[in-house]
Order: C-alpha cells, then structure tokens, then sequence
C-alpha cells in the first residue's frame, strides 16, 4: 500500500503510525509508581508538626506496574496469602505517642479483597528487615485496617503489597487520637 503513495504522504502515514504506537503503548502501560522502593515512601503528613489529631489520608498510588526490591521481604502473613509479587511504600513519623489506625483503601473498586495488604515496620532504615515490623500494628492481607491505643513515637514504614491481580489505584487513611490513659483509684 505505501508504494502506491506518493513519497511525502508516506512519510505522512509512517509518522501518523509511529505517534499511534507510541501513545498506544502509554495508555497501556502505567508508570512505575515512585514509592516503589523504600527509599521514595510517599510520607503520610500529619498536620500540626506531627502533633495534629484527625483523620489524614497518604497519596494516590496505581500499584499495576509495581515491583519488589531486591532484598525486600514480607510479613510472614503477606508471605502465607501470596501478596509477595509488587509493593509500594509509604512512610509515618510519630513525634510523640499515640493512638493510630492506619487503613488500607482504593478509591473505586478496581482491586479485589485479598488481592492487597500491608505491614508496618518501626524502623529508620530501608528496607526495614522482619524483625522491624511493628507488634502493635498488625499486618492485614486484605483491604481493612490495624489499630492499637499505644503507638510510641518514631518512623514507621508501611509497605503495601499485592499478587499480580492488584492492578489499580491504592491509599492509605490514617487516624490518629491521643493516647488512652486509665487512672486507677486505691
């Protein structure tokens, strides 16, 4: 068909078809996420210097083209569920003791349950290794969240994880209230 053409219109239509595979391929391909790796964890700001009480919520972040560190490893449970194949990170820090619920969230309906979850790890470093993640807040293998009164201050990781089926857009919503106190009379 191009030998019929004129030389100029070939030119013409073999543009046209390299500007067409080029813009197909990008709207088949989403990005690699930046908090992909521990190093770009999207920080969760909480207002107030740290010290805001409330509801915050973490960015955004489409989990499709996700990968996993070399190095990087999961909660035994993550592990035992199968949602050890991409991750994406985000990172809190706790200036003072807290309450903290921290909720794993889409904003539609693109991604199964039991297709995502995430762990927490207290730890300063990337990646935290096993023995960081946090015994307070439990690891969950599906959307949902963790919860505990007594949250201590310092730098949390939160690596949010899927099986190859987790194609889509995740968050993270984080509560936070002042830390229960009990007073005992005797």
């Amino acid at each position: 068909m191009l030998k019929l053409l004129p030389p100029r219109k070939k030119i013409t239509v073999l543009l046209a078809i390299c500007v067409f595979s080029m813009f197909k391929t990008t709207l088949l391909h989403a990005a690699v996420p930046p908090n992909y790796s521990c190093g770009g964890a999207i920080p969760i700001v909480i207002g107030n210097g740290g010290f805001g009480l409330g509801l915050f919520t973490g960015t955004n972040t489409d989990i499709t083209d996700a990968t996993i560190q070399t190095g990087e490893t999961f909660a035994a449970s993550i592990n035992t569920a199968g949602l050890n194949k991409k991750s994406v990170w985000y990172k809190l820090t706790l200036p003072t003791t807290r309450g903290v619920r921290i909720s794993l969230l889409q904003p539609g309906s693109g991604i199964q349950a039991g297709n995502v979850g995430f762990a927490v790890y207290k730890s300063n470093t990337c990646l935290p290794p096993d023995n960081d993640i946090s015994n307070k807040l439990t690891a969950i293998e599906t959307f949902g969240n963790t919860y505990h009164p007594c949250v201590e201050d310092g730098d949390y990781y939160i690596q949010v994880s899927g099986n190859n089926l987790a194609n889509g857009l995740i968050y993270l919503g984080l509560a936070q209230q002042l830390q229960s106190l009990i007073i005992f009379e005797l």
